[in-house]
């Protein structure tokens, strides 16, 4: 009997030993290899974290730049077609026949030379207050539907020659519109010139970011967009 009690005894030290060397291994061998994985987690989600944002604030300066430079580009040409003699020609002169319109067209024959040379511009439309002209393509003539327009209405209360619009109507390939008013002095006739920002050109520059980008200008709708079912919607920012 005493004998087993001795067993016994010593069985059950032998376990608690293994206990205490398992505990001991816990202490000294998983929990720092544990607290040292954690740190090496911490320390591999900040320096993803700090990258990531790196990468978004590289693109958006980017895309700022390539914004300021395209609409910069979009009021110079502005400029050069409102002051060449042709489109004066073109809003004052009252013309006789079909022929002598398109004649006129062609020779004014900047808008075509800008959106075939510039990625950046999509288009270009000319929409005159002269009821001798005839519509086109290029060319449209201003009427009741045309001052019932969002974007002739957004150039009326912009208190200015010039505003951008959002407007999905105007291009296939555009939806931000620089809108020019031009005015003969001596006849008070007009016109509009309507630049539009090409989106391939936009897309293009976005091809290989990682993050989905929008652009819009101020607080207006979003005119281009990765993401395409985002295109025309408000982006809302939560600002902290």
């Amino acid at each position: 009997m005493r004998t087993l009690r001795n067993f016994l005894g010593r069985k059950l030290n032998d376990i608690r030993l293994k206990q205490k060397l398992i505990l001991l291994y816990s202490v000294c061998g998983l929990l720092p290899a544990l607290i040292l994985s954690v740190i090496l987690l911490i320390g591999t989600h900040d320096r993803l974290l700090s990258l990531t944002n790196s990468q978004i604030y590289s693109d958006n300066q980017a895309n700022r730049s390539t914004l300021s430079a395209v609409t910069n580009m979009a009021h110079a040409v502005s400029k050069i077609l409102s002051s060449d003699e042709r489109l004066s020609y073109l809003i004052s002169t009252e013309f006789e026949t079909e022929e002598d319109v398109f004649t006129a067209y062609r020779e004014f024959s900047l808008p075509d030379d800008f959106t075939h040379n510039y990625a950046e511009i999509a288009d270009i439309k000319v929409y005159i207050d002269n009821p001798s002209l005839v519509a086109s393509n290029r060319y449209q003539l201003i009427d009741v539907s045309t001052r019932g327009a969002s974007w002739y209405q957004a150039l009326e209360k912009s208190n200015s020659d010039s505003c951008w619009v959002y407007d999905s109507s105007l291009s296939h390939d555009a939806h931000l519109h620089l809108i020019k008013e031009v005015i003969v002095p001596q006849t008070k006739q007009y016109a509009i010139l309507i630049i539009s920002v090409s989106d391939n050109y936009l897309s293009s520059i976005n091809t290989n970011r990682q993050q989905t980008t929008y652009i819009s200008l101020e607080n207006g709708p979003i005119f281009f967009s990765t993401t395409k079912e985002r295109i025309g919607q408000t982006l809302v920012l939560d600002i902290i």
